[in-house]
């Protein structure tokens, strides 16, 4: 799909879906949806404004980020297209009376605090240096190799860290 973006009006505002285990969620379109949110993120647009174009429930969204690598590689790339637009709009306002620089400052802090949130000073070329390392080629985490005799070794409470801390690499991966 080109740079046309007259599907977005010809979809519905806001649907409202019943339970999307029942069966009745809107048909996932690989093309068509990961255009749509990379489209909606370059415009500045949020995760409810995709869902409310694309006509499902943020449950939905997630699911088929979930269900479909190609669609959460898409919500990354507009989040980061999303963040770039209101960074721009941020470094636009510079020197202009008129602009909402504060508003626009408030709403980077709020959506993009690891970026932006208080006290969250960020040296991008350290963050570049620190970035995960020991991730695959589709950037998820390396999974740690237990045997089954050291998993049969630990007690409830080591099993429950280690599903923490990989749960936690897996956030980082995904969000970062």
């Amino acid at each position: 799909m080109a740079s046309d973006k007259n599907y977005l009006n010809k979809l519905p505002v806001l649907v409202e879906e019943e339970d999307p285990r029942a069966g009745n969620a809107r048909k996932y379109d690989a093309e068509l949806h990961c255009q749509m949110v990379r489209d909606l993120g370059q415009e500045g647009a949020f995760p409810a404004e995709w869902c409310a174009n694309i006509g499902i429930h943020r449950s939905t969204l997630h699911r088929w980020a979930n269900q479909h690598p190609e669609f959460d590689e898409a919500l990354k790339q507009a989040w980061s297209l999303c963040q770039a637009w209101w960074e721009r709009k941020n470094r636009e306002s510079i020197g202009n009376p008129n602009a909402k620089t504060a508003l626009i400052i408030e709403t980077l802090r709020k959506r993009f605090p690891y970026s932006w949130g208080n006290n969250s000073a960020i040296d991008t070329e350290e963050d570049y240096r620190n970035r995960p390392r020991d991730i695959t080629e589709d950037g998820t985490p390396k999974a740690e190799e237990l045997s089954a005799d050291e998993v049969a070794s630990m007690d409830d409470d080591d099993l429950k860290e280690k599903i923490r801390v990989l749960q936690e690499r897996l956030k980082i991966t995904r969000d970062g």
